[in-house]
Order: C-alpha cells, then structure tokens, then sequence
C-alpha cells in the first residue's frame, strides 16, 4: 500500500487505516498460528465417530426414519417391545394357571350335567313307558348309554345313545336300527313333549308325525299335540284324520302340475269343506253318506 498510495487519494486513506488496524491484524495472526499449531489430529477417534455416524445413518435407513431425534424415538418403541416380550412368559404362565382353574371348575360342571343326565334319563325311561303304553306299545324296554368323549363338547362330553327293544326276549338294540314308522312317530312325539312341558315356544312344526299310525292311536297322539297346543302353537302336516279333525282350524294343502312348473296351494277349510276333507281322508276320493257322519261325528258335530 505504501508503494502504491500515491497514485490514487483513495488509497491513501486506505493505507492510513491499515496502518490504524495493523496491531490488531497482527493479534489476530498470532491467535489463528497458535491455534493452529495446538491443534491435533487423533486418526483412531476419528474413524470411531465415522463409524458411529455410519452406524446412525444406516439405521435411519433400516428403520425408515430421517432424524436422530425420530431414530431415538424408534430405539424407545423397540426398548418396550423387548421388556415386553421378556415378561410374556410370566403372562403366559399367569393365563395358563388360569386356564387350569377354569378347565377344573368345567369339568365339575360337566360331572355335575352327567349327573343329572342320568338322573332324570331313569325318570324319562318311567314316563316313556307309561306312555307308549297307551299308545298301544305294550312292551318296551329302554335304556339311555353314557359314554364319555375325550374332548369338552359345547353341551358337555357326555355322548348319549338311547338302547331299546319293542319285543320280549330280543336285545337292547340302537333305536335307529330296530324302530318302524310308527314307533317312531310315537317315540318322538313323546319326547318333544316332555321338552315342550319344560321349555317355551312359539311354534312347533310336526311333519307326518303320524307316519305309521292310524286308528285309535292316531287319535291319542292328534290329543296329545291339542295339549301341548296349550303353549305354542302347533303346526301339524297329516294325513290321519283323527288328528286332523282335532285341530282348532283346517288348512288343505295341494299340487297342481303345469307344463313346466308345479304350483302349491293351501287353503283355509270352512266347516262344511272340513267336513268333507276328513270324510275323503276316511274313505278315499269316492264321498259317501257313512263317511260324511263319521268325520261329522269326528268333528263333534
């Protein structure tokens, strides 16, 4: 600046405040040379910072995350998942102490249910009897079979088969292998009873419940079902006119076959056409006199 500041005004003014500085520009000098000559690169600690930033940047990537902060809040999520599944297996313990107390206390239950099962299966084979004797089933004999299943079932692990015989001197057979029709129309008919005598409904279809049957027996059950009509109503799809001609209203069901279809039709029997349907079911299609009285007198009327 010296050398030069004679050619321009300006830098002469320039060159008297450098002048002005130049002590502390010298200061400063001194500073930056003493700082830089006690500076010290470490090449281990380096390449450990490197390595940890490494680290960080590959686990924000892992974790799909893109701060620090964000990574550290990831770390705390998985701290807690970890703690958590190392005391799962006191709560695993905890629930199967538990689940053993409640399979105890189901398997009184279940004891408790064969009990009373058996029970009353002594009370059922009486009533069974006694009833299906007047059904004109003189003799019978009936047993209920417990065996018990590996396995708790929705009702219980009792598996229940009822063992009879319609006839003297033959064995107690499974009920689906020996029962006709008709016994079994007034086996069933029976037991819903006696199910219906503890249990309310609103409705109960019977379909050809009177399968088999006919006569005086089919007038016994047609009482029967008027009964238990005491608490539900009763629907009934029959054939018998004992039974239908105890109903508390008539309903004539039938099919007419067209080209490519076939049409149901159910009618509502008046007194008179009721009178008539119990007299055909009687004699067939061919009405006549005597059957018109019978089914009138079926009617109470």
């Amino acid at each position: 600046m010296n050398t030069v500041k004679g050619y321009d005004t300006n830098l002469d003014a320039l060159n008297a405040r450098l002048k002005e500085n130049s002590v502390d520009i010298q200061d400063v000098v001194l500073d930056l040379n003493n700082l830089n000559n006690n500076l010290s690169y470490d090449a281990q600690r380096f390449h450990f910072l490197e390595n940890i930033l490494n680290k960080i940047n590959s686990l924000e990537i892992k974790l799909n995350v893109h701060s620090v902060d964000d990574l550290i809040l990831k770390v705390k999520d998985i701290e807690t998942k970890v703690f958590t599944a190392e005391n799962a297996s006191n709560d695993i313990n905890c629930l199967k102490n538990e689940m053993n107390n409640l399979h105890e206390k189901l398997i009184n239950c279940v004891n408790s249910l064969t009990f009373y099962r058996k029970k009353s299966s002594n009370y059922i084979i009486e009533l069974l009897k006694n009833d299906l004797s007047d059904l004109g089933i003189s003799y019978c004999h009936l047993k209920f079979i417990f065996d018990k299943s590996v396995d708790l079932l929705i009702n219980g692990n009792d598996k229940i088969s009822l063992m009879l015989s319609f006839n003297k001197g033959h064995d107690l057979k499974p009920l689906s292998s020996i029962v006709s029709g008709g016994e079994m129309a007034r086996l069933m008919l029976l037991l819903k009873t006696y199910l219906f005598s503890v249990n309310k409904f609103s409705t109960i279809i019977f379909d050809e419940i009177d399968s088999g049957v006919s006569g005086d027996i089919g007038r016994k059950m047609g009482r029967i079902l008027r009964k238990i009509s005491n608490q539900g109503q009763v629907i009934c799809i029959t054939h018998s006119p004992q039974i239908a001609s105890l109903g508390n209203h008539h309903y004539k069901i039938s099919k007419n076959e067209h080209a490519n279809s076939m049409e149901s039709k159910i009618e509502k029997l008046n007194s008179e056409s009721r009178i008539n349907e119990i007299a055909r079911m009687l004699s067939g299609d061919h009405l006549n006199n005597e059957a018109i009285a019978n089914a009138k007198k079926m009617l109470d009327i």
